[in-house]
């Protein structure tokens, strides 16, 4: 069994995250003598996983402790060069997150008796989970689709997007899902509010208002952040904006929704490309219409991918990508001489 990392996620059941930390302890606790338990060395809580164990204990990360001490040597928007212990392996992921995890299945497959160099050889023949730090479109602007929903995977994820690009502004699209952890909210749009450009926007509100889901995003956003926020209830409008405004160099990151094909809104899965009245969007007996409009949904997967194909001319259409973010990207750049903007236009009310 393999511990990776505690983050603040699914604490509207567990109460704490030392509760949560206790119940994960617990899993490992109750493994045999003859099973190993492999936890990260990298994580504050990496020591503590293990302490109860009666498994054979290993460990990985970046120290010289740990069975294939692991580093990043070079990174870009293309792929990573990693060295796990004495070897070298290229690999079409991104970001220091995911190279931990290669090194974690890599000292997995050694304590099971496997020979590491034809693991490092077949590395680069692996592809990430689809909205999981996925590259949908690589050319003049850069669009990536992950599924973070926890303070710790957005901060690694919008460091991650930085860094591919560190010269351009860095423009996210995202929400907290209704239902869930409301604890989390406030760090959340504290987070998201650290882009150049941040859109608040729908991410499953569930039966909740998504207009209460989001107050409570900007509740953590300091006030010399506010003026970079701006609220766009619709998702499918959210993705338009991003890609409307996003120039040559940018990154544009869509956040929470990953590869899904719907929204859940007042109890009913809306498909992809099919918008949903206020009413559906709203707790009972509330109004979510802003500006004599209905506030509707649409997922991510078909709205961003749309415009940015039209707005990115010759750019790189890379493979499995989502639609909605992919295509908002690679309209971008076609029509970028006419209606590339310096500002982001006014939100309605």
């Amino acid at each position: 069994m393999r511990f990776t990392t505690l983050g603040h996620d699914h604490l509207d059941y567990h109460g704490t995250i030392e509760a949560y930390a206790d119940v994960k302890q617990r899993f490992l606790a109750e493994l045999p003598a003859s099973a190993f338990a492999l936890t990260n060395a990298d994580d504050a809580r990496g020591r503590f996983m293990v302490a109860t164990t009666r498994a054979r204990g290993a460990f990985y990360g970046t120290g010289p402790k740990t069975l294939l001490p692991w580093s990043v040597e070079r990174c870009d928007e293309r792929g990573m060069d990693i060295r796990l212990g004495p070897f070298r392996a290229h690999t079409h992921l991104v970001g220091e997150h995911n190279a931990s995890n290669l090194a974690a299945m890599a000292t997995a497959a050694t304590l099971l008796g496997e020979d590491l160099e034809p693991i490092t050889a077949a590395i680069p023949r692996l592809h990430g989970a689809r909205g999981r730090m996925q590259r949908i479109v690589s050319g003049r602007v850069l669009g990536i689709v992950d599924y973070a929903h926890t303070p710790e995977a957005l901060r690694l994820a919008l460091a991650t997007a930085r860094r591919l690009r560190p010269d351009g502004r860095l423009i996210v699209v995202a929400g907290c899902g209704g239902d869930r952890d409301r604890q989390k909210r406030p760090a959340l749009g504290a987070l998201i509010a650290t882009a150049d450009t941040a859109i608040f926007s729908s991410d499953n509100p569930r039966s909740e208002d998504p207009r209460s889901i989001v107050a409570t995003m900007l509740s953590g956003v300091p006030a010399p952040r506010r003026a970079h926020v701006r609220v766009e209830l619709d998702r499918r409008r959210a993705l338009q904006l991003a890609a409307r405004v996003a120039k040559p160099g940018d990154v544009v990151l869509a956040v929470g929704k990953r590869h899904e094909t719907s929204q859940e809104i007042a109890g009913t899965e809306t498909p992809v490309g099919r918008r949903r009245r206020a009413s559906r969007c709203s707790a009972p007996g509330q109004d979510a219409r802003r500006g004599g409009e209905p506030v509707g949904e649409m997922c991510p997967d078909s709205a961003l991918s749309m415009n940015l194909r039209r707005t990115s001319v010759g750019a790189e259409r890379l493979t499995g990508f989502p639609r909605s973010l992919g295509s908002c990207l690679r309209s971008m750049s076609s029509t970028a001489s006419s209606s590339r903007t310096s500002a982001l236009p006014s939100s309605r009310k």
